[in-house]
This record gives structure tokens, C-alpha cells and sequence, in this order.
């Protein structure tokens, strides 16, 4: 199991993500991530399960941040669409990495391509748009709130 919270474009207090997390920290017992960047401020809860991809659940790169939690089934075949868009060293990407270089070429055509239990979070640090999708069969839940301010605040 794991979990992650998230706030976007709007103003909580500072330690709220932190408590949230301990909230539901029985989602994930073995680590946590928290970041901050632009608009959107988020924490992930994860168990380490001897996955090759526990701990790379975010992905930070010049353009995008991303996070992926859940499994994507299909890895193997992203990367291999990837390569195929003319990515470099695409048979060493994590799956969230995958995703974001992917979106970058493509934008939201890559949800078509990935096939498993997953919530993906994409923030385009270029746009300040951001994009969540889930797995066509909504194995992985959303909950989330509009906040008086415009914002959104969502969790697993």
C-alpha cells in the first residue's frame, strides 16, 4: 500500500502536508517523500516491497514533476514507445521518468500508453497546469476538495 497528498494553487498552513501524512502514515510505514515546487505542494507514503521502482516514485525534471504511485503493468513497452519518440537510454528509465519525458513529447497521449493500478500527477512547471489521471479502471482512488481560494486538495 502507499498513499500521497497533494495541495495546488492554494495557501495552507506550513506543516499541513506533514500532518496529513501522519495521518495515514499506516499507507506507507517505510519512507516518505514531500516537496514543494511552484504551485503545487505534495507527500508520498511508501512500503518498501522490493520493487526496482520503490523510492523513485517522483521524478523532477526541468519542465515536469511528476509522481506515479501504484504499479504500471506495461514497463517494458513504454520504454520501448519511448525509444521509439527518439528517447535516449530509455531502457534505464523508471516508469515515472518514462512518463515524464514522454509527456514532454507528447503531452496527454501518454495515458494511452500505460496499462496497471496507478494515479499519475504530472505539474508542467512551464504552463503551472496540472494533470491527474488515474487507471481506466479506477483501481486506485482520487478524493479531493476545492478549497475558497480556487485551489484543489487531493489525496489517495
Amino acid at each position: 500500500m502507499a498513499g500521497f497528498v497533494a495541495a495546488f494553487r492554494t495557501s495552507i498552513q506550513e506543516n499541513t502536508i506533514e500532518n496529513m501524512l501522519d495521518t495515514m502514515a499506516y499507507r506507507g510505514r517505510d519512507y516518505r517523500h514531500h516537496l514543494r515546487d511552484g504551485a503545487l505542494e505534495m507527500g508520498y507514503l511508501g512500503m518498501d516491497l522490493g520493487y526496482a521502482f520503490d523510492r523513485k516514485e517522483i521524478c523532477q525534471r526541468e519542465k515536469t514533476t511528476v509522481l506515479l504511485t501504484g504499479y504500471v503493468n506495461n514497463v517494458d513497452e513504454v520504454r520501448a514507445y519511448a525509444e521509439k519518440r527518439g528517447v535516449a537510454e530509455s531502457s534505464s528509465l523508471t516508469p515515472a521518468e518514462a512518463i515524464a519525458v514522454l509527456y514532454e513529447i507528447e503531452g496527454t497521449e501518454v495515458a494511452s500508453v500505460l496499462k496497471g493500478g496507478y494515479v499519475v500527477l504530472i505539474y508542467n512547471k512551464e504552463t503551472g497546469a496540472l494533470i491527474v489521471f488515474r487507471d481506466r479502471f479506477a483501481v486506485q482512488p482520487v478524493y479531493y476538495y476545492q478549497t475558497k481560494d480556487g485551489g484543489i486538495v487531493f489525496s489517495s
